[in-house]
């Protein structure tokens, strides 16, 4: 998660991955930039939470946000070369 940034981020990612069913346990590092995830494979697949992810405006490991999810993030919330100067 590369343009994670705040609590703002943290919260964007928290409501996208509560909706995944079969994550049992998630812990996100916006320091680190790293989320740590565990779920029931039996259930959901790697892809559908990296999809949920880039749906929530995030770069997921290979996987690039989605264009208009990422548009709609708070300006702190996106890559530095995508912020909005204030003048």
């Amino acid at each position: 998660i590369p343009s994670a940034q705040c609590d703002i981020c943290e919260g964007n990612l928290t409501k996208a991955l509560k909706k995944v069913k079969g994550i049992e346990y998630f812990k996100i590092d916006i320091e680190g930039k790293v989320i740590s995830i565990n779920y029931d494979k039996n259930v959901v697949t790697l892809s559908k939470i990296e999809n949920a992810i880039t749906f929530a405006g995030y770069d997921a490991n290979n996987k690039t946000a989605n264009p208009e999810a990422y548009d709609k993030l708070a300006n702190c919330c996106k890559k530095p070369e995508d912020r909005k100067k204030n003048n």
